[in-house]
C-alpha cells in the first residue's frame, strides 16, 4: 500500500463531494454529515455533501457512477442500492461501476404497531393477521426501500400476506401508523424512540440478529420465532470504478479510525446507528452476497415496481 504521503502527491486536488442520493435529514444524510469532517482532516482536503435526492436513490448513484474516478467524487449508499438492481433497469451496473470503500454503519428496524390494533405479542400478531389475510396492512416510504422489504420478510415469516401500503416517503408513513390509517410500519429506532416513549405506538420486536443497547428490552424477530426478518439500514461508502485503489484504501482507512474514535461512536449512538468497520475487499464480497440475497427475496414475494 502506498503511504499517505505517496498518495497525497497522486491523487487529485480539491473539493472532495459525498454524494448523498437522499434529500437532508434522513440517516443517510446525517452520518455523511458525521464521516464527512473526519476524511477532510486526514485527506487535508475540503469534503462537502451533496443531496441528489430521486429516483429511489438512482439519480444520486448514478452521479457518483459517472463521476471522474479521480478521488474527488464518492457516495453514500444504503439498502436501496442493493435492492433496486432486482426491481428496475439501472442506468449502472451496481458492481462494475463502483470501486467500494467501506460500510459505515447499520441499525435494525422496530416494527412499529397502532395501539388499537389488538396485537403485543407474536401469537397475537400471527393470530390476527391469520384470521384476516392480506388485510394487516404495514406503510412503506416506497417499494425496494427497508421498511418495505422487512414487511415482504415478515410476510414470509408468517406464511400469511400482508397490505403494503406505499407513502412517497418522509413522515407521511410514521403519521399513517400513529394516526390508524395503517396497522403497523417498520421504522428506524431514532425515529420510533419518541412515539414508543409517549405510548403513540408499540413497538413489537427489532430486526437483526441480536438485542440493540438502545432498546435492550425490545425483542429480536428472531427471538419471538419469526426468522429472516432482518432488513435494517445500512450504509456504506463507495467510488467511481477505476478510482485509484491507493485512493481508495487510504479512504477506508479514514473511516475505519473515524469509527474507533469516542465521539464518533458517541455520535452514532445519538442516531442509533452501529458502526460497521470494513475492508474495501470485505464490503465487495458483502455486496455481493447481499445482492443475491435481495434478489432471492424479490423474487419469492413478487416485488413489482408500482
Amino acid at each position: 500500500m502506498m503511504s499517505p504521503q505517496a498518495e497525497a502527491q497522486t491523487r487529485a486536488r480539491g473539493t472532495v463531494r459525498l454524494l448523498v442520493p437522499y434529500a437532508p435529514g434522513g440517516v443517510t444524510d446525517v452520518l455523511s454529515r458525521l464521516v464527512a469532517p473526519h476524511l477532510a482532516e486526514g485527506l487535508g482536503q475540503p469534503v462537502v455533501v451533496e443531496n441528489r435526492p430521486g429516483g429511489n436513490s438512482v439519480i444520486g448513484t448514478e452521479a457518483v457512477a459517472r463521476a471522474a474516478p479521480d478521488g474527488l467524487t464518492i457516495g453514500m449508499i444504503d439498502l436501496a442500492f442493493l435492492v433496486n438492481p432486482s426491481l428496475m433497469q439501472l442506468p449502472y451496473d451496481t458492481q462494475r461501476d463502483f470501486a467500494p470503500i467501506a460500510l459505515v454503519a447499520t441499525a435494525p428496524l422496530v416494527m412499529m404497531i397502532n395501539p388499537r390494533t389488538p396485537v403485543r405479542t407474536a401469537d397475537e400478531l400471527r393470530a390476527y393477521v391469520r384470521a384476516r389475510p392480506g388485510q394487516f396492512s404495514y406503510a412503506s416510504a416506497g417499494v425496494g426501500t427497508a421498511v418495505h422489504v422487512a414487511g415482504e420478510q415478515l410476510a414470509i415469516a408468517l406464511g400469511t400476506p400482508l397490505l403494503h401500503v406505499s407513502y412517497r416517503g418522509g413522515a407521511l408513513p410514521i403519521n399513517a401508523v400513529v394516526g390508524g390509517e395503517v396497522n403497523s410500519a417498520f421504522i428506524a429506532y431514532i425515529q420510533a424512540r419518541p412515539l414508543m416513549e409517549t405510548g403513540q405506538v408499540i413497538g413489537l420486536a427489532i430486526t437483526g440478529a441480536q438485542r440493540t443497547p438502545s432498546m435492550p428490552n425490545v425483542p429480536t424477530f428472531a427471538e419471538l420465532g419469526l426468522n429472516g426478518v432482518d432488513a435494517g439500514t445500512i450504509n456504506g461508502l463507495v467510488a467511481p470504478a477505476g478510482t485509484p485503489r491507493e485512493i481508495v484504501d487510504r479512504m477506508a482507512t479514514l473511516v475505519s479510525e473515524a469509527l474507533r474514535r469516542p465521539d464518533m461512536r458517541a455520535r452514532m449512538a445519538e442516531v442509533c446507528c452501529d458502526p460497521a468497520e470494513s475492508s474495501p475487499e470485505h464490503f465487495r464480497g458483502w455486496i455481493g452476497t447481499e445482492l443475491a440475497k435481495w434478489a432471492e427475496l424479490v423474487r419469492a414475494a413478487n416485488i413489482r415496481l408500482e
